[in-house]
């Protein structure tokens, strides 16, 4: 690649190669095991290590991967791995928040993400989303008054209707975590909201 026929090529990765560095600095590098999900019944010690050796020390879990949870803990403290958050399904938002929370809680998390509002095929109405918004509401409240933020990861179709239903009012302190995959590779729907 030669820069010098392309000038806007040139300014980019110079932008990108002067920033970078500061912006990582300030920054924990995390992931979310659920990535990794493949690997796990290879072992959970070889893929813990794994992620270790690649220098990661913050991980989103939420899962024991067949362990009980003090060995599960046991691994992540052989290798330095700190659980920061946690994936909770929409079923156990609605269905039992307090035992949402004592899940949380068990893994010292300071916050939990829900990724998925089962609907049925392409049905996303107003009354499913109106139920979600309940169930976020009643959660969220119940896991702020225990110093952990509850999070949710929306697809397209969740955010088609909300943007058309103003009159829809999720929790004030709900994070919305986007996609970087979906935002790019997805209906972008979500970067329309943005």
């Amino acid at each position: 690649m030669t820069f010098s026929r392309n000038p806007l090529k040139f300014i980019c990765f110079l932008t990108l190669g002067l920033l970078t560095p500061f912006s990582v600095l300030g920054q924990d590098i995390g992931i979310q095991l659920y990535s990794l999900r493949n690997y796990f019944p290879e072992g959970v010690e070889k893929t813990i290590k794994t992620i270790a050796d690649w220098g990661i020390t913050k991980v989103e879990g939420g899962d024991t991967y067949g362990k009980t949870y003090e060995a599960y803990k046991s691994i992540m403290d052989q290798h330095q791995m700190e659980t920061v958050s946690i994936g909770i399904s929409y079923e156990e938002l609605r269905d039992n928040p307090e035992k949402a929370l004592a899940k949380a809680q068990q893994f010292g998390v300071k916050y939990v993400m829900c990724s998925w509002i089962p609907h049925p095929g392409n049905t996303f109405d107003f009354e499913i989303t109106k139920a979600a918004v309940d169930v976020f509401n009643t959660a969220g409240k119940l896991f702020l008054e225990h110093g952990i933020s509850l999070a949710y990861t929306p697809m397209a179709m969740n955010l088609d209707l909300i943007k058309r239903e103003p009159s829809l009012t999720i929790w004030p302190k709900m994070q919305l975590i986007f996609s970087t995959k979906w935002m790019f590779f997805g209906h972008n729907t979500e970067v329309l909201i943005l």
